[in-house]
This record gives C-alpha cells, sequence and structure tokens, in this order.
C-alpha cells in the first residue's frame, strides 16, 4: 500500500506518472511559439514559472488528482525546455562550441534524471516526497534569479529588427 494517498489503484498512479509525458509533447510544440514571440529568453522564463507553479502544486497537493494536474504542468515545461535549450545555445554559441554544448546539454539532462531519481529514492517516506516536489520549485527559483542575466538570442534579436544594435553587439 502506498504511503502517499493511500487506497488508489496502480490505474490512478499510472496516471500521475503519465501526466508527466501527456504534458511533454504539448510544451515542445508550444515552446517553438513561445520563442518566436517572446524570445528564447522570454520562452525559458515561461518555462521557469511553470516549473515553480508544478513544483508547488505537487508538493502542496491535497489529493492525487492534483499531482497529476501538478505533473501535467511539470510535463509541459520539460517539453518546452528540451526545445528550448539547444536553440538557444546554439545561437549563442561561438561555432567552435555549438557542438560540444549540443552534447553537455544531453549529457546534463540525464545527470540530472539520475540525481533527481537518487534523490527520490532518500525521500521515499511518509513526509519526504512533498520536499522532492519543493525541490523541482527551488531550483527553478534558482533559475529565475539568474534568467536577468541571460543574453536574449541574437538571432531573434535581428528577426525583430534588422538593424539591432544590440544584436550586433552580441
Amino acid at each position: 500500500e502506498p504511503f502517499v494517498f493511500p487506497g488508489h489503484s496502480t490505474s490512478a498512479w499510472s496516471m500521475a506518472v503519465a501526466a508527466f509525458c501527456v504534458g511533454g509533447p504539448l510544451g515542445a510544440v508550444l515552446a517553438g511559439q513561445w520563442a518566436d514571440q517572446r524570445g528564447r529568453r522570454g520562452a525559458l522564463m515561461i518555462t521557469t514559472w511553470l516549473f515553480i507553479f508544478g513544483g508547488l502544486v505537487q508538493a502542496l497537493a491535497p489529493s492525487l488528482n492534483i499531482v497529476i494536474v501538478g505533473r501535467a504542468i511539470i510535463g509541459v515545461a520539460s517539453g518546452a525546455s528540451t526545445v528550448l535549450v539547444p536553440i538557444y545555445l546554439g545561437e549563442l554559441a561561438p561555432p567552435n562550441l555549438r557542438g560540444v554544448l549540443g552534447t553537455m546539454t544531453q549529457f546534463a539532462l540525464v545527470i540530472g534524471i539520475l540525481v533527481a531519481d537518487l534523490v527520490g529514492f532518500v525521500l521515499a517516506n511518509p513526509t519526504g516526497w512533498r520536499y522532492m516536489f519543493f525541490l523541482t520549485s527551488a531550483m527553478a527559483f534558482f533559475q529565475l534569479l539568474l534568467t536577468p542575466f541571460l543574453l536574449e538570442s541574437p538571432r531573434w534579436l535581428l528577426g525583430r529588427n534588422a538593424n539591432s544594435n544590440k544584436a550586433r553587439f552580441i
């Protein structure tokens, strides 16, 4: 019997896992639109707020259904991030570093999954599971604090204004 919201079927728990996978493709599709409308930096800001909100929804969830909603929100943010980060890095990185940064993005992703699984294993107890979801929001909040220091993509700036001095400076 699960210690988190006991009394639910395996199917209900499967929905909690699947909600992330449903949100992911939606986020991947929306990411391009956000990047074109708001810029790469602005689109990353949207995903950051989604990570904060989704993590808090899960951590404070009074029921499994609310956890499922939070998982879907995190799925949207993750799906969008997997599209936006490579675009952003590819447009900002010098040509000689693009391959390395593209590889490092995927490496960081799988290391993040490994660390999350290990932390989840440690926090798998009646009170610890909520901390795992709070960590999602905490990491995103840290990202939010650093976002003002991100440069906008010169490619996006030039697309908005072909004479952009800002893009030429970057």
